[in-house]
C-alpha cells in the first residue's frame, strides 16, 4: 500500500485546496457523496475527545475524523480503497501527519510568521470563483466532510507553514551545475528521448461491422478530400470541416506521440512520413485517416544544456524533501508528544 504521509508538503492542505485541480471534480457538479469507509473504519474514527496533545496543544477527535475521511476519499480516488486489515495503518498515518502539521505550525509561530486574515479570505475567494454560486461552493464543502471555518483555518495554518518551509527551513537551498552535471553524466538512461512523431489526421469514421458498401462510401469521401488537398486545400482547415474525430475543432491536431500509443497501422503510417509528409489512405478499427505529420524526432539523449533546466528543478523538489524531513524529525526529537489512540 502507498504510503499515505507521501512527500511532507502534502499536509498542507491549503496547497490542495488552493490548487485547481482539487476543487475540479465537484465544481459544476452536483457533490460526490461521502467515500465509503470499511466497517472496521468507524472503530478508527472513535476515541476520546483528544486523540494527541503536541507540546501541550490538543489534536482533536473532529479534526482527526475530517483528516481521516480525507485519507479515505484519496485513497479511493487513487484506486485503493482501504480494506479493514489497513484501518489501523492509515490511522496511524494520518495521527503523525496531524502531529507533523502542528509542530510545523508550532515552528512557524516561534519564528514570528502571522498570516494576514486579508490572505486568508483571498485565498478562499479563490477556491469560491471556480462554483457557480455560493450554494455549490458550499455543497462541495459538504462533499468534502468540512465546514467554512475549518477550511479557513487550514488556509490561516498552511499559509503559516509554506512561509516557514520556503524562508526559513529552504531560504539557502541551492543546486549548482557541478550537481546537476554529476546527477545526468550518473544516470544517461533518464535523458533518452524515444522516437515520436507530431501529427495530425482527418478521420472518416467507419462502424464496427459495417458492410462492404457503407466502407466503400467512407473511403470515397476521403479520396475526395485528398484529391482536394492535393490541388491545394489547407489540412487543417479540412480537418475541422470533415473530420469525424474529436481533434476536429484543433484542426486535427493529435500532439506529439511515440510508438506503442495509437493502433498498428495508424503508428506505422506515422512513422514512415517526413516533416511535411501526409500519407495515403489509411484503414485502422475507427475508420479510414489521412495523416500529416509536421515533426519527426528520432530516438536521442538529450543534451545537458537542453535537460538542465528541468533538472534542476527537479533535484531542487528532492532536496525540497529531504531538508524539510530533517527538519520535521528535528521538531519531532525534542516535542512532546502524547498519542491517546
Amino acid at each position: 500500500m502507498r504510503n499515505y504521509r507521501l512527500f511532507p508538503l502534502i499536509l498542507l492542505l491549503v496547497l490542495c485546496l488552493s490548487a485547481p485541480g482539487a476543487w475540479a471534480q465537484v465544481a459544476g457538479s452536483p457533490p460526490a457523496a461521502p467515500a465509503q469507509a470499511p466497517p472496521a473504519a468507524d472503530a478508527a474514527a472513535e476515541g476520546p475527545e483528544q486523540v494527541a496533545l503536541v507540546n501541550g496543544a490538543v489534536i482533536g477527535q473532529e479534526d482527526f475524523k475530517t483528516e481521516y475521511g480525507q485519507a479515505v476519499r484519496q485513497m479511493a480516488q487513487q484506486g485503493q480503497p482501504i480494506q479493514e486489515d489497513m484501518v489501523a495503518q492509515v490511522r496511524d498515518q494520518v495521527l503523525d501527519r496531524m502531529i507533523e502539521e502542528e509542530l510545523l505550525f508550532q515552528a512557524s509561530q516561534t519564528s514570528g510568521i502571522a498570516v494576514e486574515d486579508a490572505a486568508v479570505t483571498a485565498e478562499v475567494g479563490n477556491i469560491k470563483k471556480r462554483f457557480d454560486s455560493e450554494e455549490e461552493f458550499q455543497q462541495a464543502l459538504k462533499s468534502f466532510e468540512m465546514t467554512e471555518d475549518y477550511l479557513k483555518r487550514k488556509i490561516q495554518r498552511g499559509l503559516a507553514i509554506k512561509d516557514l518551509i520556503e524562508n526559513k527551513i529552504l531560504k539557502d537551498l541551492a543546486v549548482g551545475d557541478e550537481e546537476s552535471k554529476a546527477f545526468y553524466a550518473e544516470h544517461p538512461e533518464m535523458f533518452k528521448s524515444p522516437e515520436q512523431v507530431k501529427a495530425s489526421h482527418i478521420l472518416i469514421k467507419v462502424a464496427e461491422g459495417a458492410d462492404e458498401a457503407a466502407k466503400a462510401a467512407a473511403r470515397a469521401k476521403l479520396v475526395k478530400i485528398q484529391e482536394d488537398l492535393k490541388k491545394g486545400a489547407d489540412f487543417a482547415e479540412a480537418a475541422r470541416q470533415h473530420s469525424e474525430g474529436p481533434s476536429n475543432e484543433r484542426g486535427g491536431e493529435l500532439g506529439v506521440f511515440q510508438r506503442g500509443q495509437m493502433v498498428k497501422p495508424f503508428e506505422d503510417a506515422a512513422f514512415a512520413l517526413k516533416p511535411g509528409e501526409t500519407s495515403d489512405i489509411v484503414e485502422t478499427p475507427f475508420g479510414y485517416h489521412l495523416i500529416r505529420v509536421d515533426e519527426h524526432q528520432e530516438e536521442r539523449v538529450v543534451p545537458y544544456e537542453e535537460a538542465k533546466e528541468r533538472l534542476t528543478e527537479q533535484l531542487k523538489r528532492q532536496k525540497a524533501g529531504q531538508e524539510v524531513d530533517t527538519y520535521i524529525q528535528g521538531l519531532k526529537a525534542k516535542a512532546e508528544v502524547k498519542k491517546f489512540i
